[in-house]
């Protein structure tokens, strides 16, 4: 890289209003709004290693229990058609 090269860095969730996720952090369940959702959803959770540790197929405002989750932080991810979204979930106990 040249030294009058700029190299940024832009977090894709802080500007993100298709993906909304609440109440964040969430107990027991959490609601998800994906805008403008086509079809059904392929939503999944991961732990930070990366594993999922749920997934299902579910419509846009839908309620999710994560009853069985240890407190922690989480990504959930979201397919709709052709967009992948990402967004932090934290869970606590």
């Amino acid at each position: 890289m040249a030294p009058d090269e700029t190299l940024s860095v832009t977090d894709q969730n802080a500007n993100n209003t298709d993906l909304i996720i609440y109440p964040n952090p969430a107990r027991d369940y959490f609601n998800f709004i994906l805008s403008n959702a086509t079809e059904k959803i392929e939503l999944s959770i991961m732990n930070l290693a990366g594993l999922v540790v749920l997934s299902q197929e579910v419509d846009s405002g839908s309620n999710l229990s994560i009853r069985d989750l240890p407190a922690g932080v989480y990504t959930v991810r979201v397919i709709d058609g052709t967009r992948i979204l990402a967004a932090k979930l934290t869970v606590i106990r």
